[in-house]
């Protein structure tokens, strides 16, 4: 739990069953410049990490480096 309040405990279930459900995202890395990509998300919840598969030749995966920044983004469905 993040903070030990209930709340936040709620909010990182919600987060999780999202990522869940929709797996499809963007995914931009900070401080890049690069376009958000559409991505599938496969997660491993136990670890709270989340993985992506992309081509090693693009762009995307040649900015990562070392500990990159990036940010998943998902669209509810209504």
């Amino acid at each position: 739990m993040v903070n030990g309040s209930q709340d936040d405990a709620a909010t990182q279930v919600k987060l999780w069953e999202a990522i869940d459900t929709r797996r499809i995202g963007m995914l931009s890395l900070t401080k890049s410049g690069l376009h958000a990509q559409p991505m599938i998300a496969f997660l491993e919840r136990r670890r709270k990490r989340l993985w992506f598969i992309a081509r090693t030749d693009t762009e995307l995966v040649s900015s990562v480096g070392n500990g990159a920044c990036c940010a998943f983004v998902l669209q509810h469905g209504d």
